[in-house]
């Protein structure tokens, strides 16, 4: 019998915006659903996301504009995050 593991943290129909004024990053998302699974390996950090969203905008540069802008965004992927030595 397989088991269902619920997801760690679940988003539905909710607005997603950070922005980093110092690095010049904006990140807008209307996420219809997130779900992430959160795991922990010594100074290491994953989350095992699937995602179904509407890229507002995604922008690394402001002077270079948006790179996602108005375009859907649906997948499958892990991010990872370390923490410095």
């Amino acid at each position: 019998m397989r088991m269902y593991k619920h997801p760690d943290i679940s988003l539905s129909e909710t607005r997603f915006v950070m922005e980093s004024r110092i690095a010049t990053n904006l990140f807008d998302l209307e996420l219809k659903q997130m779900d992430c699974s959160v795991s922990k390996d010594g100074r290491q950090l994953s989350l095992n996301t699937h995602i179904d969203c509407n890229g507002e905008k995604l922008c690394l540069q402001y002077g270079k504009g948006s790179f996602l802008k108005d375009k859907s965004l649906a997948g499958h992927f892990t991010l990872q995050f370390k923490h410095g030595q």
